[in-house]
């Protein structure tokens, strides 16, 4: 055998050693990450947790070189997994009823104008609260509860203002009873 042979010899060799290697290695960095698949899982959230804005950043910086990239990923993602995407949606909704709620009542009041434009953002965060709240009650006593306006919005006489002061939770029982009345 000649030298050059002998090194292409030892050249495959090693070659099928390394992959052979790669493999074996390959398997258990797998099973090491089964294995301690949550504190791997908590580890990165105690990291986000204390580099939030940093991420922030970093993801604000990578989505706006990479729109359409990350537009497209994310719709192929939606595509493949519907039904995991469906299960998140259901489960926001339902964690987070409240805000929607809140949401669906202030297109509706300011459909008929009557959300005043210099409201503040601790003013409508109260608002969903007293929808959050309602919620609430609903939850631990079994009753259905509606967010009333004191003064209605579109009362027969008087008119009020889609604001926290107009607000306050009742039974669904009573608010459907006073209807669109004002009582002193």
């Amino acid at each position: 055998m000649t030298p050059q042979e002998k090194s292409k010899a030892n050249y495959q060799k090693r070659k099928a050693y390394h992959q052979a290697y790669r493999e074996k290695h390959k398997d258990k960095a797998q099973q090491y990450r089964d294995e301690h698949k949550a504190e791997a899982h908590e580890y990165k959230k105690k990291l986000y947790a204390e580099n939030k804005e940093k991420f922030a950043d970093e993801n604000k910086q990578y989505y706006a070189l990479n729109k359409e990239k990350v537009i497209a990923k994310t719709k192929e993602y939606c595509q493949n997994n519907k039904e995991k995407v469906n299960k998140y949606k259901l489960l926001y909704y339902i964690n987070n009823h409240h805000k929607y709620v809140a949401a669906s009542r202030k297109r509706k009041a300011a459909r008929i104008q009557r959300t005043p434009g210099w409201l503040s953002e601790s003013q409508l965060r109260m608002i969903e609260c007293f929808y959050f709240e309602a919620k609430m009650l609903e939850v631990e006593t079994g009753i259905k509860h509606h967010v009333d306006h004191i003064i209605p919005l579109q009362g027969k006489n008087v008119s009020g203002l889609h604001v926290p002061e107009n607000l306050r939770v009742i039974s669904a029982k009573d608010n459907l009873i006073k209807s669109n009345s004002y009582e002193c």
